[in-house]
């Protein structure tokens, strides 16, 4: 695992454990106020979170007579976070 990081950034690893299980490793240095390796991994999980919640959503517009997947751009919910 390479041991640098620069000054005012972060180094990031991650391994996925298994289907539903990604374990990150998060570094950065203490000295730098720009960074912050907690603050960090909250925005890597609300940032996953928001994946799985499009991928959820993605999954229950399929519509079941046709069997047919609405894409998210024709939704509203996508029009109305532009």
């Amino acid at each position: 695992m390479p041991t640098d990081v620069a000054a005012d950034g972060y180094g990031v690893s991650y391994i996925i454990a298994s289907e539903d299980l990604i374990f990150f490793h998060i570094s950065s240095n203490k000295s730098s106020p720009e960074t912050d390796s907690t603050r960090f991994g909250q925005r890597i999980k609300q940032a996953m979170e928001d994946m799985r919640e499009l991928l959820e959503r993605q999954t229950s517009s399929v519509d079941s007579s046709k069997g047919e997947k609405k894409s998210l751009i024709d939704s509203p919910s996508a029009d109305a976070s532009s």
